[in-house]
């Protein structure tokens, strides 16, 4: 019971990251683990099943560098160069 609203809290104050949630189970979900060693080993698993279907470059890097100029020209407007 505490756990969540001690996530939340986390998420909130401090931006914790969906990724970073993800990626660590074992501190932020219910996972249980044994030592170092599987913590690394479920990470791995983690890290390989957000790149499936990513493999391909040309499936996701256009959109990666639209967003990307997006959020320059929002910099740029910001600071008066735009």
């Amino acid at each position: 019971m505490i756990r969540p609203a001690i996530q939340r809290t986390l998420k909130r104050s401090w931006g914790i990251s969906e990724k970073l949630i993800r990626r660590h189970p074992h501190v932020f979900g219910d996972v249980k683990v044994s030592g170092t060693e599987e913590v690394l080993n479920n990470w791995e698993e983690i890290k390989a099943k957000e790149k499936e279907g990513k493999e391909d470059p040309n499936l996701y890097l256009p959109a990666a560098f639209n967003e990307a100029k997006e959020l320059i020209d929002k910099a740029r407007k910001r600071k008066g160069y735009g």
